[in-house]
């Protein structure tokens, strides 16, 4: 969805976006990837957007409806991943995006790096989360296996 957004901070990724790539042929188990461009920034400021001014936040992300949509239309999804600080847009001050996903059971991986290319479909995704307790979250390693891409690119 990189394409998308354009460098905008506030994009929203709303369903209309996602027709054309989503369809009802998601069979295994898997996780859904949004890439909105942000792994290429590396400074803290520019990542989060941060408004000096008032210290808000400015960051693309997922609506409440989109994450609806998946925990409603896609049983097989087990996941969501972004590559920006937060499921929700920077703006958000709710984190409904974030609570519904928790709510249905999957993955909220945020700050996922994606700098590489990862093809769309035909990865196998290891989501290998460490082991704590009694806690709300905890960092991941994520890894994709694809089979159609050359292990010397890498």
């Amino acid at each position: 969805v990189s394409s998308k957004v354009n460098d905008d901070p506030n994009f929203v990724l709303y369903k209309h976006d996602l027709d054309y790539i989503l369809n009802d042929n998601l069979g295994k188990p898997c996780v859904l990837i949004f890439k909105f461009g942000w792994s290429k920034y590396y400074n803290h400021t520019k990542y989060l957007g941060i408004n000096e001014q008032d210290k808000t936040l400015n960051f693309p992300g997922l609506p409440v409806e989109v994450a609806e949509w998946i925990t409603t239309s896609y049983k097989n999804v087990v996941g969501v991943g972004v590559d920006v600080a937060s499921m929700d847009p920077g703006s958000s001050t709710d984190y409904l995006v974030h609570k519904r996903l928790a709510k249905a059971g999957l993955y909220n991986m945020e700050n996922v790096n994606l700098s590489r290319h990862v093809p769309d479909h035909g990865c196998t995704a290891l989501v290998m989360p460490m082991k704590i307790s009694q806690g709300t979250g905890a960092p991941l390693r994520l890894v994709a296996i694809c089979p159609t891409l050359n292990p010397k690119a890498f």
